[in-house]
C-alpha cells in the first residue's frame, strides 16, 4: 500500500470512528475493526502509522464496552411500557 492510501484510509477512519458512538451506523463495529487491523500491516508506511491505528482500536472497545453496558433503546421502550412507568391506564402495545 502506498503512503498517500495508507493516510487515506486512515484519515477516513478517523473522520468515521467518532460517529460510531451507541453503535449506530451501517455497518457492524466488527467491519470497522476488521478495516482498522487490516492497515496494521501497513503501519511502517508513515511514521504515526502505529498510533493512530492503535488509537482506533482503542475507541472501538471504548464504543463497544459502552453499547454492552447502554440497554437498546427497544428495551428502555419496552421496560417502560412493561412496568406501566407514566401509563395513564391506555396500554401502549
Amino acid at each position: 500500500m502506498l503512503h498517500h492510501q495508507f493516510e487515506k484510509e486512515l484519515t477516513h477512519l478517523e473522520a468515521i470512528f467518532p460517529s460510531l458512538a451507541g453503535g449506530r451506523g451501517p455497518f457492524a463495529l466488527s467491519y470497522w475493526r476488521s478495516r482498522a487491523t487490516a492497515l496494521l500491516t501497513y503501519q511502517s508506511v508513515i511514521p504515526s502509522g502505529a498510533r493512530r491505528i492503535i488509537w482506533l482500536l482503542d475507541m472501538l472497545d471504548k464504543i463497544e464496552q459502552q453499547t454492552r453496558i447502554a440497554p437498546s433503546p427497544l428495551r428502555r421502550i419496552y421496560s417502560h411500557a412493561k412496568t406501566g412507568a407514566g401509563s395513564q391506564g391506555h396500554q401502549p402495545f
